[in-house]
């Protein structure tokens, strides 16, 4: 499987035009200090825990170097984070993917936590644990969960209807 692990503290994506670029030069090498212990650290484990081969292509030395040659003015453009990965991707990558902004993981993956304008997400309603137990781990979110916290948000995301490929495509914009 290929990650992105790296991309955001590589070409900036945590980055916003109120930085200024000693800033965003700092912050970078920092993200960066701590990917090892962030977000490798998780990947790894989740790797080791499913038995999955996982490759970090933005991670290879030659895309590091690279990326560390380009300067904070070369990570923001018009607003936009990742400006020089999203210029060596513009003849590969659709403009509607080129020019919308950052998401968090969970919005760029179609479902939504919490309340917002398009109605309450996965955990927007409250999280009832005895309501959430599983009867006799039976059902197909019994099975296929841990605990309660996870039932609970498996069957909310199917009741909402997250789990329709439709929706996941719809939800990229």
């Amino acid at each position: 499987m290929l990650t992105g692990e790296g991309s955001d503290e590589l070409f900036g994506g945590y980055r916003s035009a109120d930085e200024s670029p000693a800033e965003t030069e700092r912050h970078r090498l920092r993200e960066l200090g701590n990917l090892h212990r962030t977000s490798c650290r998780r990947l790894d484990r989740l790797a080791a825990a499913t038995g999955t081969d996982v490759r970090t292509p933005f991670l290879a030395p030659e895309v590091v170097r690279t990326a560390l040659g380009f300067g904070p003015q070369d990570l923001l453009r018009d607003g936009l984070s990742k400006a020089a990965l999203r210029r060596a991707m513009k003849d590969d990558l659709p403009d509607y993917i080129l020019a919308r902004p950052k998401m968090t993981f969970a919005r760029g993956a179609g479902y939504r936590y919490g309340r917002q304008d398009a109605g309450p997400g996965l955990l927007g309603d409250g999280f009832d644990r005895k309501a959430a137990l599983p009867p006799g781990g039976e059902d197909l979110a019994g099975r296929l969960t841990s605990g309660p916290l996870e039932r609970y948000t498996l069957a909310r995301f199917m009741e909402l209807g997250d789990a329709k490929a439709s929706y996941l495509l719809s939800r990229t914009l």
